[in-house]
């Protein structure tokens, strides 16, 4: 049985596109100086005119990314989303003010959910559990033998906020893995059941309506209350 509670985040995004930021070139800099001044941990990747600015946070696991069109905060092995909150709400409004943002043309907030596994065929009788699973045997002969790999992709719309959930199984690729990297299997398990869910709005939002810290709390709940059932009875 999968509880949400037994899920593990290995990655969270939160991106904020707009349309106006022609200050970037002129302001990147003055950003970089305030978010140095007053955020501790911070250290600067790179700066480039067409690229953005990447700067990341090593003890925290969190990289920010701004340029001329988006804002984009990423954080993994997240053991609770607190920390994420926090700096998005403390961040995103020093460089809006830099740059004169008036509103978001979309913004996007992306979860990895983990489920591990012992194998990749754990996983697949799991999602054949599905409410959604309705591939008869008989039709896996149409085609071959037996059913490798399932994959549900819905994509859920409102008047404002939509939900794009994607299910499948996954395995680590040790090969491709870089050479004596320290491999956090709590977060980064050989073979888990990974939840994918985009939850964005396309629609133009002023950003004095918008707070990260309420946005992401408010979709952490209906995560944590929807998820599973979603997928499972």
């Amino acid at each position: 049985m999968i509880l949400f509670d037994n899920l593990k985040l290995n990655r969270v995004i939160l991106e904020l596109k707009f349309e106006d930021g022609f200050l970037y070139l002129d302001k990147c800099g003055s950003i970089l100086k305030k978010i140095h001044a007053d955020f501790s941990g911070w250290e600067r990747v790179r700066i480039t005119p067409d690229g953005g600015a990447v700067l990341k946070n090593k003890k925290d696991r969190l990289e920010l990314l701004y340029s001329m069109s988006f804002i984009r905060f990423v954080q993994t092995e997240v053991e609770n989303l607190n920390k994420f909150r926090t700096i998005t709400s403390d961040i995103i409004p020093v460089i809006i003010s830099e740059l004169d943002i008036g509103r978001f043309s979309r913004i996007g907030n992306r979860y990895l959910y983990l489920f591990p596994l012992k194998n990749i065929e754990q996983g697949e009788e799991l999602i054949k559990k599905s409410d959604f699973f309705t591939v008869r045997e008989e039709k896996i002969g149409f085609f071959g033998e037996r059913l490798k790999n399932s994959r549900f992709v819905f994509v859920i719309e409102s008047d404002y906020l939509n939900y794009r959930l994607d299910i499948y199984t996954i395995e680590r690729d040790d090969a491709k893995l870089p050479e004596n990297i320290k491999i956090n299997e709590t977060y980064t398990p050989k073979y888990a059941l990974q939840f994918d869910i985009d939850v964005f709005t396309e629609k133009p939002t002023n950003v004095v309506d918008f707070d990260s810290s309420i946005f992401i709390q408010k979709v952490k709940k209906t995560l944590e209350n929807n998820l599973i059932p979603f997928f499972f009875k």
